[in-house]
Formats: structure tokens, sequence, C-alpha cells
């Protein structure tokens, strides 16, 4: 695997972010979900909620949030 096909599988319940690379200028990604995903299940991540319940993960928060 090389750094421009990486892949990853996250069970449920768990935060997933992504951003460039330093120099980036594009990027094409995608999600896939499996049966048994439901849209009533996502959450979108808030920057707040996340820096009030996680400060010592402030640098990633800040990173991927908006």
């Amino acid at each position: 695997m090389t750094a421009d096909q990486v892949k990853a599988w996250l069970p449920g319940g768990v935060w997933q972010g992504s951003r460039l690379s330093p120099g980036g200028v594009f990027a094409l990604m995608g999600t896939t979900v499996s049966p048994g995903f439901d849209p009533a299940d996502f959450e979108l991540a808030a920057r707040a909620t996340l820096l009030a319940t996680h400060p010592e993960h402030r640098d990633p928060i800040i990173a991927l949030t908006r």
C-alpha cells in the first residue's frame, strides 16, 4: 500500500477525519458503508463540543474541524 492508497476500517462510534498532506492541493476520497449502517446514527462533529470534551486533543480537533 502506498501513501496515495490509504485504506482504513473504522468501527461504529469512532470519529474520523482527513486533511491534505503539507503541500497538497486536492484530494479524492470516499466513504463506503455496509449493511447495518443507519443514517440516523450519523453524527457530524461540532468543534466546540469536541474541544470542551477533549481539550487534550486541541490541535487535531482544530486541524480537522471547521
